[in-house]
């Protein structure tokens, strides 16, 4: 595959060098150009047809939305990540900017050395180019099959269905971090509106940017998505994105009578250099419920939720999937729990939502 031609725009001209000192590092990329001003940005996009623009996304005087939009105009093929230096990033305009076609939000790097900020930034960003080739490999092999005119694959629209629970799973449990928000698109709007147990997501992100993915998962899909909050009664058919800057643990407490999952934030210290942390979640179910939980491991970076798979299995009544290696981003967090020989079953990406569904309920098509 030819490298990846990446433009960079960003208003800070220390942050420009850093950020492009840092993608020329990467072996597969071509810094194509770097500006300072969207109207540069604009011509050179229109004079080199990159394939991933750089957006610094606290530029003065611009509208995101638009630039984005007249990006699209001049090369439809470009993809843009937004590259933020602060934390609060929850807007209505960052929401409507990634259904606009924004592909990933980056943190800048941290204030060390210009050496360390390259050093680091390229670190970063490898496995981001990584998900940018994924992504793109997929869709070339889409417009392969599509203009071979190969059969596709009938889904029954989940309006159509009816799920009726199977197993005695009581909660599904997920954990994710690098490649997580694509793979989440991709199984999260496969399952049918009356998902028959609730869903507990962990995704490494920072504050702000788990309200911008929850927002469009709950718009592609049939179920509610929302951030967690503490109090929340789990629900079936519903999803809880543990929010950015906090742990998200599920508690059963006694009310009315009745015992009643809820979660609970926590501002505890960040485990993994991660919160929220998928081992806080697994490790809250494993010592505050008695019930039987699936959990699965998708694509990210290091050993988060090791830990809690291993707590989970010593409880007992945990089946845990994992995302196989060729269709991971990065094979860190998955690839641990195979190696421990605590992966029950390891699929790829394509066939985890069609799996958990036949695993949790039966969908039967309705006549109508």
């Amino acid at each position: 595959m030819a490298p990846i031609k990446v433009l960079v725009i960003e208003n800070k001209k220390n942050y420009r060098t850093i950020i492009v000192s840092a993608l020329q590092a990467i072996e597969s990329v071509n810094v194509v150009g770097h500006a300072g001003s969207c109207s540069e940005a604009f011509r050179i996009t229109a004079l080199c047809s990159p394939d991933i623009i750089f957006l610094d996304y606290e530029m003065p005087r611009i509208d995101i939305q638009k630039t984005i939009r007249q990006i699209k105009k001049i090369n439809a093929d470009s993809e843009v990540i937004l590259v933020s230096e602060t934390r609060r990033t929850s807007s209505a305009s960052s929401i409507r900017a990634l259904k606009l076609g924004a592909f990933y939000f980056s943190r800048k790097p941290p204030d060390n050395t210009k050496t360390e900020n390259i050093q680091y930034f390229s670190k970063y960003l490898r496995p981001i180019i990584k998900l940018f080739i994924v992504n793109r490999k997929s869709e070339l092999a889409h417009r392969t099959t599509e203009k071979l005119g190969q059969p596709q694959i009938r889904v029954i629209p989940p309006s159509k269905t009816k799920c009726r629970r199977l197993s005695g799973f009581e909660i599904l449990a997920i954990g994710c971090s690098l490649g997580g928000p694509e793979a989440l698109k991709q199984i999260i709007p496969a399952f049918p509106a009356d998902f028959p147990i609730p869903i507990v997501v962990t995704q490494h992100m920072p504050e702000g940017f788990t309200s911008i993915l929850a927002s469009e998962l709950d718009f592609r899909s049939n179920l509610i998505v929302m951030e967690g909050r503490s109090g929340l009664t789990l629900q079936p058919g519903y999803l809880y994105l543990a929010p950015g800057g906090k742990h998200m643990l599920i508690r059963e407490v006694r009310h009315g009578g009745v015992n009643q999952r809820i979660i609970v934030l926590d501002n505890g210290p960040p485990i993994h250099n991660c919160r929220p942390a998928v081992d806080v979640m697994f490790n809250s179910l494993a010592n505050n419920l008695n019930c039987s939980i699936l959990a699965v491991i998708l694509t990210g970076m290091g050993h988060d939720g090791l830990a809690g798979i291993q707590a989970l299995k010593k409880r007992g009544n945990c089946f845990c999937m994992t995302q196989d290696q060729t269709s991971s981003v990065v094979f860190g967090m998955p690839g641990a729990v195979a190696i421990a020989g605590l992966s029950d079953l390891s699929l790829p990406l394509r066939s985890i939502a069609g799996r958990i569904t036949d695993m949790v309920c039966s969908s039967i098509e309705t006549i109508e």
